[in-house]
């Protein structure tokens, strides 16, 4: 019998601090990395600089030319849009006004939008919709980036949209609703699925660089401590290399942390408790939320993805303050993806490679 190998769309994830790259092979045993490389940059210039870094690592290396493309979160602005029954025949001037002063580009806006209530209930008085922004220019800058490494863009997303989809794939056999919470340094998020769709998106206020200083310093870890100006929105918008090396210096933190874990786990949960519990207390407003527009579901399980979700003992700490299971995502493991071993030890923060990857693989 001759067996047919398959390949996944090439996945291109701009991050906003790192951009990753990641294509999977399969066959009659299931899905492998091919491929996976990482360049970092932020700013308007991420795009360019990563066409650059990652072109050298290719060399021939990805097969075909579909390339699918996710941007940061944090570049789009999201908004829930209420629409009372009377006013739905205007539903998409509405939305397009609300998109339009959601952010500021010269080369204008696009929009999408999910209806997050049932819009087939005769007794629903008022609709709501979770609208999506992006700017032209964010739009184009990925487009050029891509067509830049020889691919040809097939689709492109905002990073949260394809992270659930992997989440969603992973989860299959939770039978009602569960939620995800992305923790890069320089933005949050938090997501609750239910049957296979996104049913609530949030931007939160605490990132992922508050929670890694608050239990380093806690710790008074390595020689120098924190770097100048780590602090909550400490990677500002910035096109200057000393931002890449702030983020070497986030990770060499978090690997101390890591190595600390073992032996002085307790003092390091006790470092960063408060500010998970601040953390905690965001998730309970948005169960809440949720659950008043949902009732007759509860939310089964949290997952963490994104850069500070490796943070030792988080994910117990916010299992104990939510009383809800919680774990740093997995989705690699749980659907039988073969991969290396870095790829493996940071599954949290390929999620949205692996979404786009999966959009268009089976």
């Amino acid at each position: 019998m001759k067996f047919v190998t398959r390949f996944s769309p090439v996945a291109l994830h701009f991050g906003s601090l790192e951009t990753r790259l990641l294509q999977l092979t399969g066959g009659p045993g299931g899905w492998n990395v091919n491929l996976s490389l990482k360049a970092q940059g932020q700013g308007n210039t991420r795009h360019s600089k990563a066409a650059s870094s990652l072109a050298p690592g290719l060399k021939s290396r990805a097969m075909g030319k579909d390339v699918c493309v996710a941007t940061s979160t944090e570049r789009a602005a999201m908004s829930v849009i209420p629409v009372e029954r009377p006013q739905m025949d205007r539903l998409q001037a509405t939305l397009e006004d609300a998109a339009v002063k959601s952010l500021e580009d010269s080369e204008g806006i696009s929009y999408r939008y999910l209806p997050l209530t049932d819009q087939q209930s005769a007794n629903q008085e008022r609709n709501e919709f979770l609208l999506l922004s992006l700017g032209q220019s964010e739009m184009r800058r990925c487009t050029a980036a891509s067509e830049a490494l020889g691919f040809r863009p097939v689709g492109l997303e905002i990073s949260a949209f394809p992270e659930a989809r992997a989440l969603i794939q992973a989860n299959k056999d939770i039978n009602d609703a569960w939620a995800f919470l992305h923790l890069s340094l320089d933005h949050a998020y938090f997501g609750i699925a239910l049957d296979g769709e996104v049913h609530f998106l949030k931007t939160m206020e605490r990132n992922g660089s508050l929670l890694l200083k608050t239990m380093y310093d806690g710790v008074g870890a390595g020689q120098g401590g924190a770097p100048v100006g780590m602090a909550p929105g400490f990677l500002v918008e910035s096109d200057s290399d000393d931002q890449g090396s702030m983020f070497d210096q986030a990770q060499t933190q978090l690997q101390e942390l890591t190595e600390m874990a073992e032996e002085q786990g307790t003092r390091l949960m006790s470092a960063v408790r408060v500010e998970a519990a601040n953390l905690a207390q965001e998730v309970r407003a948005c169960l809440r939320h949720f659950h008043a527009r949902n009732q007759g579901h509860s939310v089964a399980a949290l997952e963490l993805t994104g850069f500070a979700a490796g943070i030792p003992g988080l994910h117990t700490l916010l299992e104990q303050s939510l009383k809800m299971p919680t774990e740093v995502a997995r989705p690699f493991t749980k659907l039988g993806i073969g991969a290396p071993v870095e790829v493996l030890r940071e599954q949290h923060m390929w999620c949205s490679n692996l979404g786009l990857a999966l959009r268009s693989a089976a």
